[in-house]
């Protein structure tokens, strides 16, 4: 259950050092996993040190921020696990926060390195049915989504 990892070496380092430590960091929060829809336990990336599980934002930007190209199972393990079927339906997130959406973009950069056609067929839907609800439920009366930036969080 191990990780594929990039090895990066320069003539400088500080950046040697650097690169050691982010993935050390990776390293340190990929862990067994089972939640959400993802149907066994597996590696995940989790939100970091002072977390015990993947969270949706954290997934989706690590998506986007090179995960994909170290390995692309963890993400798409990360992804699942924080997915939810409520009435039958597939929805981004465990909860309604208002960063939800993000995950549309973390599956469409893991999608973007992998030819995964199951993968893309549950994203798909998933996306559609989160969009809906949010549309449903979220839009302002200038129909613009209601809720704090990605980086708008009160821990931040």
């Amino acid at each position: 259950m191990g990780i594929s990892l990039p090895f990066f070496e320069s003539d400088n380092g500080v950046l040697n050092k650097a690169a050691r430590i982010a993935t050390g960091d990776i390293v340190g929060n990929c862990k067994p996993y089972k939640a959400g829809l993802l149907e066994e336990e597996a590696i995940c990336l989790i939100a970091g040190l002072d977390y015990c599980t993947p969270w949706n934002r954290d997934t989706s930007i690590n998506a986007m921020h090179a995960m994909c190209l170290f390995d692309s199972s963890v993400v798409r393990n990360s992804l699942l696990s924080v997915c939810t079927t409520r009435d039958g339906k597939n929805y981004a997130g465990d909860k309604d926060y208002w960063d939800t959406m993000i995950w549309a973009m973390g599956a469409w950069h893991y999608l973007s390195l992998n030819d995964d056609a199951e993968f893309r067929i549950f994203a798909y839907d998933v996306i559609k049915n989160s969009l809906a609800k949010f549309e449903a439920e979220e839009l302002d009366d200038d129909g613009l989504f209601m809720g704090g930036a990605v980086y708008g969080d009160g821990i931040a």
